[in-house]
This record gives structure tokens, sequence and C-alpha cells, in this order.
């Protein structure tokens, strides 16, 4: 009798336990369904043979208007890039809760030579958001090319539109 008493206590322990460390552990609670998660590598890297460095987004800012440049590649979401069959380049940063994610952009909607590349509010109807790969980014509003400023090989190296030379500041790798 004393051994089923114990026997007893220990199971109803266990039933009040369990579902408290699995709970603590993340696992969801009964009623409300897991979110999917997010693939730790969903994007590709975007790299330059000039340096042999990554697209970056600045300081892994996620806020719209970052800059974007050139870093050591580190795998970071920063530098971690997802083609859309819309023409969107989206960012793996994670956006500011209640934003939309990041796309690369030509800031101001700016068509020139010289235009600086950052990222913003995603938004497929946006011809500064409209990119097209075929050995290096063009940028279909204006057909200039993604440009490492100055063909400079060293981090922190900005990038911006330029006109298109086929350099190796031009040219882009993926993967």
């Amino acid at each position: 009798m004393k051994f089923q008493l114990v026997a007893a206590a220990a199971l109803a322990l266990a039933a009040a336990v369990v579902p408290a460390v699995a709970s603590a552990q993340g696992a969801p609670s009964q009623g409300a369904p897991a979110a999917a998660p997010k693939s730790a590598q969903a994007g590709i890297s975007i790299t330059s043979p000039a340096g042999g460095l990554c697209l970056t987004v600045a300081e892994a800012n996620n806020v719209h208007g970052a800059e974007v440049d050139m870093e050591t590649c580190t795998g970071s979401p920063a530098q971690r890039w997802s083609h859309q069959p819309n023409g969107l380049i989206v960012s793996d940063l994670a956006p500011v809760t209640g934003h939309p994610q990041l796309c690369l952009d030509d800031r101001w909607n700016n068509p020139r030579y010289g235009a600086a590349i950052d990222v913003y509010d995603c938004h497929a109807d946006w011809p500064a958001e409209q990119w097209r790969f075929d050995g290096s980014h063009q940028h279909n509003a204006n057909g200039l090319c993604l440009d490492i400023t100055d063909a400079n090989p060293l981090p922190g190296a900005g990038v911006k539109l330029f006109g298109c030379t086929d350099t190796n500041n031009q040219n882009w790798h993926e993967g």
C-alpha cells in the first residue's frame, strides 16, 4: 500500500513537472500552433572576386535605409540574400517587428551613376528594387550595374550603381 501511494505521488508530480519543463524549453503549449523554424542558412551569399568580400547590410542594421557595403564573409544573416521571382533581392536579416522584410535598393530611387545602395522595405512595384542576375547584378530600371565603389578590395568598401564594365568590381558570385 505504501509503495502504491509513493508511485501515485510520483506519477502526479511527473504529470505536473513534465509540461512545465517542456514549456520552459520552448515547446508549444496545447492549443497553440508551433511556428515553423526559419532555416539558419535560408539565403545565399553574394561575393565579389575583387577582394573576395560579401555584400553586407552594414553593421547588421535591420532598418530601412541601412547602408550596404562589402565585408569579410562570415555567413551572418546580414550577408545572406534571397532572389525572388519578381526581381527583389531580400535580406535574411530579421526585420524590426511590424515592418516588412528588407530588400536591396538604390537609395532614393536614384537611377544615375554613383547612386548609393541600401536596404529598404520590400516593394515589388518599385524600380529601385528590381534586379536581374546574369553574372553581375544589373539594375532593371536603368541598366546600370551593382559596383564596388572605386574598385576598393578592402572591407568597408561602399556599393553603388555604375555603368556596366564587366570588371571584377561588378562581377558577382552567388552561393
